[in-house]
């Protein structure tokens, strides 16, 4: 995980309005090395005219 969605996610975990206003999608992330998957909540946003990425754990 980057450094710019670790802050993303700081900054959204402390404003529940963000959090419960978003489109949140669930994804599945696989390591492809060891086969090991997780399933996080992912939101696209616009910041700085550009797409990022966010991520929350389930």
């Amino acid at each position: 995980m980057t450094k710019g969605v670790k802050d993303a996610l700081a900054m959204y975990s402390k404003d529940p309005w963000q959090l419960n206003h978003r489109r949140w999608h669930v994804v599945e992330l696989m390591n492809a090395s060891s086969g090991e998957s997780v399933h996080v909540h992912v939101a696209v946003v616009i910041v700085h005219e550009k797409l990022k990425a966010i991520t929350k754990p389930i």
